[in-house]
């Protein structure tokens, strides 16, 4: 079993530099990434659900953005029906969008918590 790493709600709720460290570590976000990303947008669509798939994976490892998820079904997994569901529908809709951009706009201004 994968120990989660504890998230102060409080810090998180309160702090922007606490949320931007935070939300950075979650999804390893650096400028260097963007600048990746926008230069490799069109090729990166054929592994939007591997990206889908790996958002989920961090999003599972602390416990505050976890918890999100268990609130509501006490018994979820990443391979529970409910995040396959979601992972599904984030996945099609980035490859809707077809720019990679899109998602990390999306990722970085909408809270998980």
């Amino acid at each position: 079993m994968i120990m989660a790493e504890h998230i102060d709600n409080d810090r998180l709720q309160n702090e922007i530099h606490y949320r931007f460290d935070y939300f950075s570590k979650l999804i390893n976000f650096t400028t260097e990434a963007v600048t990746a990303l926008n230069t490799f947008a069109s090729a990166a669509l054929p592994v939007i659900p591997d990206i889908v798939d790996s958002v989920y994976r961090k999003v599972f490892q602390y416990d505050d953005t976890k918890n999100y998820f268990i609130i509501h079904n006490e018994n979820l997994s990443l391979e529970s029906a409910p995040v396959a569901y979601r992972r599904d529908m984030l996945s099609g809709y980035f490859k809707r969008k077809s720019i990679l951009k899109q998602a990390i706009h999306l990722l970085l201004s909408t809270a998980l918590w």
